[in-house]
């Protein structure tokens, strides 16, 4: 987290205006309906969760490849290549929400034929919030995995320019009755997303999240845009990062590296097809799934139960904190970025979207 990021000026949206205002951006951008609140729901879900860097913030992107073209939002998600507990799934060039929701139902079904079900997608846009599949997959009682790929971002462990995307991945793990134990993190020191929002507002961000566009380390988010964002931990997160790569890329007969570099910011660059993995595993193989759950729950307890480090009021697992914020924004409302809503509102304004509340 970016020191300042807790000062930055927010608005708070009701989850029903914010949810319609999105839809009708993307219906009027060209996208059928349902595709529209579909894709819709997901950025919104990002929001609720508090997680402000995978939700509506990024329309205007989406909004921007849409009208370009680069975004099929008919495509729908069918399976080009069925062998049981591998499955190819063909994106079409379309929304990484819509073929998202396809694999990892495909994977969960197929987890509970053959114990594990992988599924990759090909050709399908950036996918964002990974962790929303992950915990769609654990909910249905399988521990569920995924990764992404997508433009060039990073530069490599001992190189400088971009190479590596931030490959994300994300892990979903149920657990006895509280909710599943969510995972989501990038191979870089910082997303593309909080470089972005720190470059909002003008701050710096922590050394060693990247490079300026000659090799220097910079903390200045925007000579970071024109450089490249660092890998996560060095060497550890470079590694981890070409693994994902592999994976999204290889695996699904998809691009990696610069063939993608037209889905960011180079209008000259290629936009080949990107890749996605998804995995699904039927705990209930290996034991009953209620044993399963509840040596998980256990284990929880036992690292909640640790002493505090100073500072510290509790230990919290990853995913408790997004399920908390999503209860109390549905209730109260999303907070979103002042700078992002001001983006929303112009936006709708052009194209003649009506705002049902412009919060103050």
């Amino acid at each position: 987290m970016v020191p300042e990021a807790q000062q930055r000026p927010f608005v708070t949206v009701a989850y029903a205006d914010l949810l319609y205002l999105s839809a009708r951006l993307l219906e009027h951008a060209g996208c059928p309906r349902p595709t529209a609140e579909t894709v819709a729901a997901f950025f919104v879900e990002a929001d609720l969760r508090g997680v402000g860097v995978q939700g509506v913030d990024y329309l205007p992107l989406i909004l921007r490849n849409l009208r370009n073209g680069m975004i099929k939002p008919e495509a729908k998600p069918r399976i080009m290549k069925d062998k049981g507990a591998c499955v190819l799934v063909d994106g079409g060039g379309g929304f990484g929400q819509i073929a998202s929701v396809f694999a990892a139902d495909v994977a969960v079904e197929r987890a509970r034929e053959f114990g594990v079900g992988v599924v990759g997608i090909h050709d399908a846009y950036d996918v964002y919030m990974l962790g929303v599949y992950a915990a769609r997959m654990a909910e249905r009682d399988t521990i569920g995995i995924v990764m992404s790929t997508g433009a060039s971002l990073v530069h490599p462990y001992g190189g400088t320019e971009r190479r590596l995307s931030t490959n994300p991945l994300a892990f979903g793990i149920p657990r006895g009755a509280n909710a599943p134990i969510i995972f989501d993190m990038s191979t870089s020191a910082l997303s593309n997303a909080r470089i972005r929002h720190a470059a909002y507002h003008g701050e710096q961000v922590p050394r060693g999240s990247g490079l300026t566009v000659d090799g220097r380390p910079t903390t200045n988010p925007r000579e970071i845009q024109r450089g490249a964002i660092s890998p996560l931990a060095g060497h550890k997160g470079f590694g981890l990062a070409i693994c994902v790569a592999m994976l999204c890329g290889p695996l699904t007969a998809s691009s990696i590296g610069k063939s993608l570099a037209g889905w960011y910011d180079d209008p000259e660059g290629d936009t080949g097809p990107m890749g996605h993995f998804f995995m699904a595993i039927d705990p209930s193989k290996f034991l009953p799934i209620e044993e399963f759950k509840q040596r998980a729950e256990d284990y929880i307890e036992e690292i909640k139960g640790s002493r505090l480090a100073p500072g510290f009021t509790e230990i919290r697992i990853p995913g408790e904190r997004q399920y908390k914020c999503k209860q109390e924004s549905l209730k109260k409302g999303a907070r979103i970025l002042q700078a992002t809503w001001k983006n929303l509102i112009r936006i709708a304004e052009e194209s003649g979207v009506p705002v049902k509340q412009i919060p103050s």
